[in-house]
């Protein structure tokens, strides 16, 4: 069985069985199955789409949602994907999430943040809620408890002020989120906590106001930064600790007002065994600032009940505050350390 596209004539005689929403990954696929409809940054609008073979609702045929905010059941609402108002055509299957049919015509592309006022916008019977408990004034909210006057969820793109979130359509299972996109397996978009203002955070904790930052913790006010920890107001950092307004650095430990170093400690250069030895028993002690208040307001309790409205930043004094005596103690016997630039860094005075 395959997909293809078709000629528009084919169409030409027929009717719209259902306009609905359809959501693909960046590069124009889907969840399952190797199929694409185009290539990377392609323009797919007028395009229309044929399944070979006898339709079935969960293994074979094109999907869509007639409500826009059930494709968040099969997609998170990430920036990075692409967003679609699709027309079916010929005969229909549905479940309460999805339609299933053997042509598809992509009529409208929208930006995420264009989809969601399409989510808030659409005309539900009995304002779309259901299986829920204390939800007041909300649409297109279901399976969720504690939700009060939301539209997709609370006047917002993937989570902003709003409390008790939890399996909600336009959510899609997140915490502590705020103003980002395209914020994937990271503590605050998009099954995350505690990532605000930030776009293209990958596998990443702590992250506030930054963009491109890739596996690494306690991120605030920096772009392109992989792979490192304790990074403030810092631009291309890789592999690196305790970074102050750097730029281009890489394998550096507690440096500041820097650009394009590579293996210095305190703004000291040193050899990379050397780089090598001091970052591993740094990592032993498990610790990296806090730029957000995220994990002072969960405490004990589940994500779902944490009150996101009163999320925030702490500034690097703030931030650095929890650091354990013995990492301290550490850090201050190395021969390199500097106890000025580690004060600017980390406003901790020795």
């Amino acid at each position: 069985m395959k997909t293809y596209k078709i000629d528009r004539k084919e169409i030409e005689n027929m009717e719209v069985s259902e306009v609905g929403y359809k959501v693909l990954k960046w590069d124009l696929g889907c969840n399952q199955g190797d199929f694409k409809y185009g290539e990377p940054n392609e323009d797919i609008i007028g395009n229309v789409y044929k399944v070979d073979g006898n339709i079935n609702l969960c293994n074979w045929g094109l999907h869509s949602s007639k409500d826009p905010a059930n494709v968040f059941n099969f997609y998170e609402p990430l920036g990075y994907n692409r967003y679609f108002k699709v027309n079916s055509y010929g005969e229909l299957l549905h479940n309460d999430k999805k339609t299933v049919s053997s042509i598809i015509e992509f009529v409208e592309e929208y930006t995420l943040k264009e989809f969601l006022e399409i989510i808030k916008k659409y005309d539900r019977k009995s304002n779309g809620v259901s299986e829920s408990n204390g939800v007041s004034k909300s649409y297109g909210v279901m399976c969720s408890n504690g939700v009060s006057v939301s539209n997709g969820v609370s006047r917002s793109y993937g989570v902003l002020r709003s409390n008790g979130v939890s399996k909600s359509y336009g959510v899609s299972g997140s915490n502590g989120v705020s103003d980002s996109n395209g914020v994937s397996k990271s503590y605050g978009v998009s099954v995350s906590n505690g990532v605000s203002k930030s776009v293209g955070v990958s596998c990443s904790y702590g992250v506030s106001k930054s963009d491109g930052v890739s596996g690494s913790y306690g991120v605030s006010w920096s772009n392109g930064v992989s792979e490192s920890d304790g990074v403030s107001k810092s631009d291309g950092v890789s592999k690196s600790y305790g970074v102050l307004n750097c730029e281009a650095v890489k394998n550096c430990i507690f440096c500041n007002n820097q650009e394009a170093f590579k293996n210095y400690i305190f703004n000291k250069q040193v050899t990379e065994e050397r780089y090598k030895e001091i970052y591993s028993n740094i990592l032993i002690y498990d610790f990296s600032p806090n730029f957000t208040n995220v994990y002072d307001l969960k405490g004990d309790l589940e994500w779902y009940q944490v009150n996101l409205p009163n999320l925030c930043t702490y500034d690097n004094e703030k931030a650095w505050s929890k650091m354990p005596k013995e990492m301290i103690d550490y850090i201050v016997n190395l021969e390199e350390f500097d106890k000025e630039v580690f004060k600017e860094i980390t406003g901790i005075e020795v």
